[in-house]
């Protein structure tokens, strides 16, 4: 009765702005066995409404589609039959519980054998659903597949991966869950532990997932991602990038407040006794350490206006030098600090395409154009991704900045 393969989840929070190209980017999909499950998780503005909108008319034109090519033999009872049927959209409203709960809601309603998740703000390529099933279809066992991310940033957009290669494991005879968090090499996630551009069997899933504390409010899909991993038997790592990630304050993310900090160590104490658990060694321990204090940097920026974590690269810049830092993001305002807080460099200007919604009164920030008013020595580029760091170097050499004044180097973290 059930022959639905896969199912798309999407967690909705106040995304009126975006949650059409979400839905429409989805029902694009050349693929027939899949459903689509929206959770609108208590939206104080139009989501929901939007959501039910699209449900009915999708399920109209489905229906209608339905009727016609089964008219000869069961056009008079189609009706009865469509609930069952792949393509279409359901929307399950719930008071305001968080995304971990609404992941939690699609997870238990979903009918697919595999499930993926869109975030409500981002959209997904034609073909990505295609390529996941592909994955699977490959290859017995197959319990996760990974696909990269093609992150959009107003006009900028770079791709973003883990640094596993790509290929299939078999989880346990190749220790994936000793690689997964931190490859302090590369100096990133063996495997991004976010929950979109992945896609995930489901009855593994559903039975990780309802056992993480809903508590947990920041970091939750790398508590329950990390907890899935180590029970997996195969998983595939694919080169796409057809999942297109908002880069902005998210809809569906909570803001951090002074609760945060006991939020942090909930995550915490979560991992760890996951790590103890599963008996997946110490680099998985320094790796936890490593992502709540990366969420620990989030919450003193947010609570006390404190930029900490990452380190100026005073070895690349010399004393007394003018310098422009472009990139107002964490890692920017970082460095702002860390020059402002002495006197080894001056800040000539701190600049960011993005100025215009950048309203923090502790922050002058300026245009990328702004460059051609002042006087600089260097420009540094306070960005963590390389490839984005190559688009804006591009960019500056295009706006008239001497290849060698431009300096970026993967920014370090202070590490406890």
């Amino acid at each position: 009765m059930n022959n639905l393969k896969l199912s798309i989840i999407v967690p909705v929070y106040n995304a009126e702005k975006y949650i059409g190209q979400c839905i429409e980017s989805i029902t694009r999909q050349k693929t027939k066995d899949m459903e689509v499950i929206l959770i609108n998780d208590g939206s104080t503005d139009a989501s929901g409404e939007l959501c039910d909108k699209y449900a009915d008319e999708y399920t109209d034109e489905y229906a209608t589609q339905y009727a016609a090519q089964y008219a000869d033999n069961c056009a008079d009872n189609y009706t009865d039959k469509y609930p069952d049927q792949h393509g279409q959209i359901r929307v399950i409203h719930q008071e305001n519980k968080g995304v971990l709960e609404s992941r939690k809601r699609g997870v238990e309603a979903a009918k697919g054998e595999y499930v993926t998740f869109v975030d409500s703000d981002d959209w997904i390529e034609e073909g990505l659903l295609r390529e996941f099933i592909r994955a699977v279809e490959a290859m017995d066992d197959i319990d996760l597949v990974v696909s990269g991310l093609t992150c959009d940033k107003g006009r900028i957009s770079f791709q973003k991966s883990g640094s596993l290669p790509l290929g299939t494991y078999h989880v346990a005879e190749e220790h994936i869950s000793e690689r997964m968090l931190y490859n302090w090499t590369a100096g990133e996630m063996g495997l991004p532990g976010y929950a979109c551009g992945k896609l995930f069997r489901r009855d593994l899933l559903a039975g990780v997932i309802r056992d993480v504390d809903q508590g947990i409010v920041h970091g939750e899909d790398y508590a329950w991602f990390f907890s899935f991993v180590p029970l997996a038997r195969k998983i595939v790592v694919i080169d796409c990038f057809l999942y297109h990630y908002r880069m902005h304050e998210k809809s569906t993310s909570t803001s951090f407040n002074m609760e945060s900090f006991t939020q942090l160590q909930a995550l915490k104490n979560y991992f760890n006794k996951q790590v103890k658990k599963q008996r997946i060694g110490d680099k998985n321990q320094a790796g936890v350490n490593q992502l709540v204090w990366g969420g620990l940097m989030h919450a003193l920026r947010e609570v006390y206006g404190l930029s900490v974590g990452y380190i100026f690269p005073y070895e690349l810049v010399k004393a007394g030098s003018k310098v422009v830092i472009y990139g107002a993001g964490v890692v920017g305002r970082c460095y702002y600090n860390c020059l402002k807080s002495g006197s080894y460099a001056e800040v000539a200007a701190l600049v960011d395409k993005n100025w215009s919604g950048m309203t923090d009164t502790a922050y002058e920030v300026c245009p990328p154009d702004r460059i051609l008013e002042v006087s600089y020595d260097v420009v540094i580029i306070a960005v963590e991704p390389e490839e984005l760091y190559r688009n804006i170097r591009a960019e500056l050499k295009e706006l008239g900045v001497e290849d060698e004044k431009i300096i970026w180097k993967k920014p370090r973290i202070l590490r406890t």
